[in-house]
């Protein structure tokens, strides 16, 4: 009789297992038809629009077609950039995706999906969620939610940083802020005052003040290519607003001195990592509010970073 016990019960949690195994297949049977299906739709979409065609690129690991999509130069005008966005985008292959969904909002495609496995060191195992939109200065552009550490006592510190950061891109391991552009001290100091007039310029003095209060920099001087002076105030010349690939990584503070790392990168789909720079400022009581510390380059990275003119 027991021995009957025995039997049944060891066919009773046979058949559990068996039942349990024919429930976890028929999951990932569902799971894979989902994914089949969503992979259909993005194929289907990705023959005419150009955000379809990076996603379905980037889950294919299509180098080629990730490069075409985003270096829109004619041949002949190639840099050494240009010539490395295959090898850049090849590496895609070294990430494992999983799970990934798509949906369509007002402008843009919501693209979500995770990384299983990678030797990637900007696609690191974890779940993504990106915003992907038709490009500025590429067909396409993708901008990963959340990705920008953000503290809302820290907003006007920060917005420093984002100012003076695109002046930045050339600095190297060795640099400080001595080795800081005299167009960066004057654009940080011109943009992050409310002494504008409506014309467009700024009382000298103030901007003198704002030099070496912000920046330690006594008797400022600049050239004509960066602004003019007329009548006591300087009018910005040269060059248009140009912006960054970047991403604010890390933002801390401890008393009166706040700490920014930001990430550049090399490509302006930001998958290429370039320069690392902190920023280290100091509160102060004056009406410049805050005076930088110190500009460190933690990694020069192997490529420098993406600048455009906007």
């Amino acid at each position: 009789m027991k021995k009957c016990v025995k039997v049944s019960l060891v066919f009773i949690l046979c058949a559990i297992l068996l039942i349990a195994m024919g429930c976890s297949k028929n999951s990932d049977r569902k799971e894979d038809i989902n994914l089949a299906t969503v992979y259909e739709t993005i194929s289907k979409k990705a023959e005419t629009d150009p955000r379809y065609m990076w996603i379905k690129a980037f889950i294919d690991a299509d180098a080629d077609t990730c490069s075409d999509l985003v270096n829109t130069l004619p041949e002949e005008t190639y840099d050494e950039r240009c010539r490395l966005y295959k090898t850049w985008y090849g590496n895609f292959k070294t990430i494992t995706i999983g799970d990934y969904s798509v949906s369509e909002a007002d402008g843009y495609v919501d693209f979500k999906f995770e990384v299983t496995s990678s030797k990637h060191d900007v696609f690191t195992e974890g779940t993504y969620h990106y915003k992907v939109t038709d490009g500025v200065v590429s067909a396409v552009h993708w901008e990963r939610v959340d990705s920008e550490k953000t503290n809302e006592t820290l907003a006007y510190p920060l917005s420093l940083v984002n100012i003076i950061s695109p002046f930045c891109s050339e600095l190297k391991s060795e640099s400080d802020l001595a080795d800081i552009p005299d167009e960066a001290v004057f654009h940080t100091v011109f943009l992050s005052n409310s002494d504008i007039s409506e014309d467009g310029d700024i009382d000298a003095e103030f901007l003198h003040n704002g030099a070496e209060i912000m920046f330690g920099i006594s008797d400022f001087t600049l050239s004509d290519s960066t602004a003019v002076l007329e009548n006591g105030r300087y009018s910005p010349t040269g060059r248009g607003g140009f912006n960054v690939a970047k991403d604010v990584i890390s933002v801390e503070s401890s008393k009166d001195i706040v700490t920014i790392d930001v990430q550049f990168y090399a490509d302006p789909m930001k998958t290429v990592k370039s320069l690392l720079i902190r920023f280290t400022l100091a509160e102060n009581d004056t009406e410049y509010k805050y005076t930088f510390e110190n500009i460190e380059v933690l990694s020069e990275g192997l490529y420098s970073p993406f600048v455009w003119m906007s």
